[in-house]
């Protein structure tokens, strides 16, 4: 019986050990996916800096909401900044003088 419950825990820890290593893979292919695998990492906020005040008067902490992008994602040549998200933002708040939390979320969605 102890040979068996030693087995059982041998066998727990292998399938505990190989979720930790899936998660790595799929977090490092994700990182990679956004650019973040090489370079000087920055913080883009996906609420805009611009209309911080728009969004804290929404109650959303826009530092809250953030991604670690190499400098070339977030600011180069057909990065996020370059393929207007701030426009779009911009947009939003033209077309929603009191938008709410909930608004703000769906455009995000959305983009």
């Amino acid at each position: 019986m102890n040979g068996k419950l030693k087995i059982n825990k041998i066998e727990k820890n292998q399938h505990i050990l190989f979720k930790i290593i899936v998660l790595f893979f799929i977090a490092v292919s994700l990182l990679s996916i956004l650019g973040c695998s090489q370079g000087k990492k920055e913080i883009h906020h996906v609420f805009p800096q611009q209309f911080r005040g728009e969004f804290e008067r929404m109650g959303i902490d826009i530092d809250q909401y953030g991604l670690a992008l190499t400098k070339e994602t977030h600011r180069g040549v057909g990065g996020l900044h370059s393929s207007g998200w701030n426009k779009k933002w911009f947009a939003f708040f033209t077309d929603n003088k009191n938008p709410t939390e909930k608004q703000a979320m769906k455009h995000l969605e959305g983009m």
